[in-house]
Formats: structure tokens, sequence, C-alpha cells
């Protein structure tokens, strides 16, 4: 059980350093954003949410689709 702890430990401390350095790699691409959250602190849960899905700090892993979707002019269907 300690081992597993450890590894849960690890894992997530991992995972978190790199949600954050992503993070700050895509503000300092977008002065504008990191102004625009500086004067509305709200917009923080969103920015963090965003960046999970924008830059993933666990990039092995990969989002599949599974309903057959229409975005703008793209069909979007579920891997067979």
């Amino acid at each position: 059980i300690l081992g597993f702890c450890t590894l849960l430990l690890l894992a997530g401390n991992e995972t978190t350093v790199n949600l954050i350095g992503n993070m700050l790699n895509i503000l300092v691409d977008r002065p504008d954003l990191w102004q625009q959250i500086g004067q509305h602190r709200e917009l923080i849960d969103s920015v963090i949410d965003e960046a999970l899905r924008y830059e993933s700090p666990a990039q092995l892993y990969g989002v599949f689709v599974q309903l057959i979707v229409q975005f703008i002019r793209h069909v979007l269907s579920p891997m067979l």
C-alpha cells in the first residue's frame, strides 16, 4: 500500500507541475490573456480548465469521440 501511495503522490505532483508549466507557457505567449486574468480574477478557474484541455499535462492519453458530431463543417465519428 505504501508503494502505491508513493506512486500516486509522485504522479499527481508531476501532473500538477506540468499543468502549471504549460499554463504559464500559454500565458507568456498571450500577454493580453495574462492581463485580462489579472483584471478579472474570477476567470482563473476557467483558464485552468482550458489549459488542461488545450495543453494537457498527460500527453499519453487521447480524447475520443463516442457519438457522431458535426462541428462547423467537420463531422467527427467514433473510432471503431
